[in-house]
């Protein structure tokens, strides 16, 4: 059963002539039915009807943090703004030009990993540290978490970050020419890049 504001998430990866077609069905998961009557080029679309169409389930839910290491972490967006900004209050004079947004969106937990034996996709609902967060970031960690790694989970993939040349990198890369990085988004180009080291789930944007 997805929440409201996860079937948003997954919507908002596609462009928008395709979202309608993501609706649920009567159990409260997304109508392969209605995904299989579309036909599209789109790498986002028919990777999340290769999800749907899977036997093995994906829970996708929103919330203000997740447990990572056994400890409760709060999602988090600051923008390059803000940095200077807190920086600044502690003495520090910082050339903003070249810092990065610090951005912690989303996570996802394969289906090894969780109690049920169900890979899941937490992503941020945009609230406390997150609340400042775009649009489209969101937009982006949600296609990132669901296509860049839960999907490869469930296809029995290596799926975590593992460094330029690596099998995931290599797979990000050939997803979409327009993000050589990794990050798939279907509503706009916007030059992407992973951070190294903060797997799962951590991008950050060049400014």
């Amino acid at each position: 059963m997805l929440d409201d504001e996860a079937l948003k998430r997954i919507r908002s990866t596609l462009p928008e002539s395709l979202r309608a077609s993501v609706i649920l069905d009567k159990g409260g998961f997304i109508d392969k039915s209605a995904l299989n009557k579309v036909k599209s080029k789109d790498a986002n679309f028919n990777d999340l009807k290769e999800l749907v169409n899977m036997r093995d389930t994906l829970e996708v839910a929103t919330a203000s943090s997740v447990i990572l290491g056994g400890k409760t972490v709060q999602f988090e967006y600051e923008s390059v703004k803000q940095i200077v900004a807190d920086l600044k209050n502690k003495g520090w004079n910082i050339d903003p030009k070249g810092l990065i947004p610090t951005i912690f969106l989303g996570n996802t937990e394969g289906k090894g990993e969780t109690a049920s034996g169900i890979a899941r996709v937490t992503l941020s609902v945009g609230t406390g540290k997150a609340a400042g967060a775009p649009i489209v970031e969101q937009a982006v960690t949600a296609a990132h978490e669901i296509y860049g790694h839960a999907l490869l989970n469930l296809s029995n993939m290596p799926w975590l970050h593992d460094g330029p040349g690596q099998p995931v990198a290599l797979r990000h890369a050939g997803k979409n020419p327009l993000h050589s990085n990794g990050v798939f988004l279907s509503l706009t180009a916007l030059p992407i890049v992973l951070s190294a080291g903060e797997c799962p789930a951590t991008y950050s944007r060049k400014v």
